[in-house]
């Protein structure tokens, strides 16, 4: 007789293969923590092309170390108060992309990927989710760096609502400062995308059957 832990549709299997994904995407090996900051540094470049002329953005390579684990730099400058031999003064934002978005990334991996669920089912709340998860985190990047500079550069009230300056402080606070917001919302994203749809599909079934579904989803 197989173990409990070795069955497809026990908690103890799930528990075992999101361990292991996890681990595995997490480790040195084979780097999928250095491909994905390297993505998000792509991306937010392509982003940094399209703001207004008035805004220098430059993203750049960090090395991190032991003892400052920093992967990136986004240089910030306001080319409407450069001086007469334009010169002008930046702001430089060295951050983690890696404990920001892969470690979140990776945790929302991990959930998608270790279910027994049938891997139609999981790929397709793995890209909803994954979608969902990367869209909030270069928005929250983004976030850091505009509230930042509408802070260092007072920009008129008109231009940066209250709203808009509460919701910069919310991302960088929570997103940027802290790992733990980034894991819950990996979390949610799952939840949303991966068990809500699973259990609306039985929504019309008697508790017993749900119950019997919610031990296949693990």
């Amino acid at each position: 007789m197989k173990a409990a832990a070795d069955r497809p549709g026990s908690i103890g299997g799930f528990v075992l293969r999101f361990a292991a994904v996890y681990l595995l995407l997490l480790s040195p090996w084979p780097g999928c923590g250095r491909i994905y900051v390297s993505a998000i540094r792509w991306t937010c470049a392509r982003l940094a092309e399209c703001a207004p002329s008035r805004w220098w953005i430059q993203v750049e390579v960090l090395h991190p170390t032991a003892v400052r684990p920093l992967d990136t730099r986004i240089i910030v400058a306001d080319r409407s108060r450069s001086a007469p031999d334009g010169r002008a003064r930046a702001l430089v934002f060295d951050l983690d992309v890696r404990a920001i978005g892969w470690i979140p990334t990776a945790l929302a991996l991990a959930l998608f990927l270790a279910p027994s669920a049938p891997w139609r089912r999981r790929l397709v709340g793995l890209c909803a989710g994954l979608s969902a998860l990367q869209l909030l985190i270069v928005l929250a990047l983004a976030a850091h760096v505009a509230g930042h500079a509408i802070a260092r550069w007072q920009v008129p009230p008109h231009a940066a609502p209250a709203i808009a300056v509460s919701i910069f402080r919310l991302a960088d606070e929570s997103f940027i400062m802290q790992l733990g917001p980034g894991l819950s919302l990996a979390a949610a994203c799952w939840l949303v995308c991966g068990v809500v749809p699973a259990f609306s599909a039985t929504s019309g079934l008697r508790g017993r059957d749900i119950a019997a579904t919610a031990a296949k989803l693990v």
